[in-house]
């Protein structure tokens, strides 16, 4: 075996280091910049007319906030929650920003998906019409909801179990639930933001409860279990994101609903009336456990979470939700 001396090696090392050092100051003479990683694409669905592409992820990539952190989202708009999640299970989908009942709902058939961030709260209003005095006025009424997968079904559910009415739950898209509203056809809409402002604003309708259940989960951050397991680091740089862009939404309202307002052609002063009520997007990505419970409970009793029972609950939940990136992420920066 061939002895190098020591003498020999450092005239090696020192040769190296003297010919990187000159590569370096070359490449910068130049004026040339080292090539940047390239961006990790990330496939997002969301829930289209809940202000969630206009208001949230128009305002994270518009100031950049995910490309900070080394992120390209390619978005995709579905109708409900439930076809996201679906396609979140189907892996066609990396992300789902979607509501807590079809996350929840995933789950429980054994979908390999985790909830790892709130991103709205209490997006569940009750607006009705002016004939319409009190809760108890709705009973034996039309009332309706985005669909039996979504977070205000379950909490149209949990509202009349808790004040002793019942309604007939008719479902629809935003527009047919303000057209069958104006029609007379149902009484009141537990929907989301905006369409809860635009029917106050449109028609003879009120607000009867800013939201079903004050602090109730509504829109999650709910990822594939693959993407977790493989690339955590990209899970606490989403949210990380998602942290700056909420705040900056709290701190620029006015700037936001104006740009929200040109991209939905609904006035600013609705929409803004709406974010404000529901405090959408701007709440803190902290999950509200108390309700999580609450939306569980009321999801087995309507038999929306198979192979659940009230026993079996908290061990559900702790393998439904997983916190432990939002903690690190909320104190966290990416580097630009």
């Amino acid at each position: 075996m061939r002895i190098i001396s020591r003498r020999r090696l450092v005239f090696l090392a020192s040769a190296f280091l003297g010919l990187v050092s000159t590569t370096y100051h070359a490449v910068y003479a130049e004026g040339k910049q080292p090539t940047p990683r390239e961006p990790l694409k990330l496939n997002v669905g969301f829930n289209i007319g809940s202000l969630n592409r206009e208001v949230f992820l128009e305002t994270g990539l518009r100031k950049g906030f995910f490309k900070k952190c080394g992120l390209d989202l390619e978005t995709k708009g579905y109708a409900v929650g439930g076809l996201i999640i679906q396609d979140l299970v189907g892996g066609h989908l990396d992300v789902g920003l979607a509501g807590i009942s079809p996350s929840l709902a995933g789950v429980a058939q054994g979908g390999d998906i985790v909830i790892v961030s709130s991103q709205a709260k209490n997006d569940a209003p009750l607006v009705v019409l002016d004939s319409i005095k009190s809760l108890k006025d709705l009973d034996g009424k039309n009332v309706g909801t985005p669909g039996v997968s979504s977070i205000q079904e379950t909490l149209l559910n949990y509202l009349e179990k808790k004040n002793g009415f019942k309604t007939k739950h008719i479902y629809g898209p935003p527009t047919k639930l303000i057209n069958d509203l104006e029609k007379g056809e149902i009484v009141g809409i537990v929907a989301w933001e905006p369409v809860a402002a635009q029917a106050v604003s449109k028609l003879k309708a009120k607000y009867l409860l800013d939201t079903v259940v004050d602090g109730a989960e509504a829109s999650m951050v709910t990822v594939s279990g693959k993407l977790l397991r493989d690339n955590p680091a990209a899970v606490r740089n989403l949210l990380i994101a998602t942290n700056e862009t909420r705040e900056y939404i709290k701190t620029h309202l006015d700037e936001v609903m104006q740009v929200a307002a040109e991209k939905t052609g609904i006035p600013a002063d609705v929409i803004k009336d709406g974010v404000k009520r529901s405090q959408l997007y701007i709440s803190p990505l902290a999950i509200n456990m108390d309700s999580v419970r609450l939306i569980v409970e009321a999801d087995i009793a309507g038999g929306k979470l198979h192979n659940i029972d009230q026993a079996g609950m908290e061990q559900f939940i702790q393998k439904a939700i997983h916190e432990s990136h939002l903690k690190t992420a909320l104190t966290a920066t990416c580097s630009p």
